[in-house]
């Protein structure tokens, strides 16, 4: 339950952020920051960020969740990031 908590509190700091098209990065700042707070190395190329799992395989399909305007979802079959950031 306390991770139910945690992503509330999360979106409640997404929204309570404006975020315009093009102009994302008071929410960017935002997450980056609690992302980093919660142990993650965060990826970010401009207002894009991204974790990569411990046990993530680049050998197979990627499902990448990125959010603009509303939360969208794409099945891409390459990974989401250079293999040189593999870390």
């Amino acid at each position: 339950m306390e991770r139910y908590y945690e992503a509330i509190d999360l979106l409640k700091g997404m929204i309570s952020r404006p975020s315009f098209s093009r102009d994302e990065t008071a929410v960017a700042d935002f997450l980056q920051a609690e992302w980093q707070k919660a142990g993650q190395k965060v990826f970010r190329k401009g207002n894009n960020l991204w974790i990569i799992a411990p046990d993530f395989d680049f050998g197979k399909p990627t499902l990448f969740p990125y959010r603009h305007r509303q939360a969208r979802f794409r099945l891409d079959q390459r990974p989401v990031h250079s293999r040189r950031d593999r870390g």
